[in-house]
C-alpha cells in the first residue's frame, strides 16, 4: 500500500520565498572608497620690503669738488709752428648778410705743422715729412659772422685738417678760437680749400697741418 503525503501550500510557499529572498547583505557590493584629497603645496612668499622712507626717495648727490672740467681741443691737440710754410692769402668780401658795406679781411695764412694732433693716424705725414710742400690751389674766404657784426670785435680760429691724397681737407676742427661765432664760419670755408697732393716717396699721401685765420671787420 503506497502511502501519500500531503505538504500544506503554505509551508512550500514558504520555502519558496526563502529561497527567493535572500539576505540583502549579501547582494549589496562593496563600499566604494572615497577618494583622497589632492593636497598641493605652494612655495613660501618672499617677506614684504618694508615701506620706503623720504631718504630712501632722495636722489643721490655728487659732490661738484670732485668733479673735473671736460678736456679742451687745445689741451688735447697741439701743433708745431712752421714758420717756413706761408702762402699768400688773398681775401674776399663776403656778400650775403652784410648790406651795411662791412667787410671782412684775412692776413697771410701761417701755416702750421700739426705732426702732435692727438689722434694721428700712421699714414698721415707731417708737412716736413713730404718731397715738397704743397702749394693751395683754391682758398674760400670765411664769412664775418653777422653776430659779431655790432661789435666789429676782431677774431682769431686756428683749425686742424687732414689733406687726403686727391687734396681735399677732411676733419677739420677748431684747435682754438677766440669766440665761438667765429668757428662755423672758419670750419665751412676750409672745408672747401684745395691743395696740391702731398707727396712722399713719389707716391701721394695724406698729410696734416693747421692754419690761423683772422677776421677783421673794416670801418666803411
Amino acid at each position: 500500500m503506497i502511502t501519500r503525503f500531503i505538504i500544506p501550500a503554505t509551508i512550500t510557499g514558504t520555502a519558496c520565498a526563502a529561497l527567493f529572498f535572500v539576505n540583502p547583505a549579501e547582494q549589496q557590493p562593496p563600499p566604494k572608497k572615497k577618494a583622497e584629497p589632492i593636497v598641493i603645496t605652494f612655495p613660501p612668499l618672499p617677506p614684504v620690503p618694508p615701506p620706503k622712507t623720504q631718504e630712501d626717495n632722495a636722489k643721490p648727490t655728487i659732490d661738484v669738488r670732485d668733479l673735473k672740467p671736460p678736456p679742451m681741443l687745445s689741451d688735447t691737440i697741439s701743433t708745431d709752428i712752421d714758420r717756413a710754410f706761408v702762402t699768400p692769402f688773398n681775401p674776399t668780401i663776403p656778400a650775403p648778410n652784410l648790406n651795411d658795406g662791412a667787410t671782412m679781411t684775412l692776413p697771410t695764412g701761417n701755416y702750421e705743422d700739426a705732426a702732435n694732433a692727438g689722434q694721428k693716424l700712421a699714414d698721415t705725414f707731417r708737412l716736413v715729412d713730404l718731397d715738397n710742400r704743397p702749394q693751395t690751389l683754391f682758398q674760400a674766404s670765411p664769412e664775418y659772422p653777422y653776430t659779431q657784426k655790432n661789435t666789429g670785435n676782431p677774431g682769431e680760429v686756428i683749425v686742424n685738417f687732414t689733406v687726403d691724397e686727391r687734396g681735399h681737407v677732411q676733419d677739420v676742427l677748431v684747435v682754438k678760437s677766440s669766440h665761438p661765432d667765429f668757428d662755423a664760419p672758419t670750419v665751412r670755408a676750409v672745408s672747401k680749400w684745395r691743395f696740391e697732393p702731398g707727396r712722399k716717396n713719389g707716391k701721394r699721401v695724406k698729410f696734416r697741418m693747421s692754419v690761423p685765420i683772422a677776421f677783421n671787420l673794416n670801418d666803411v
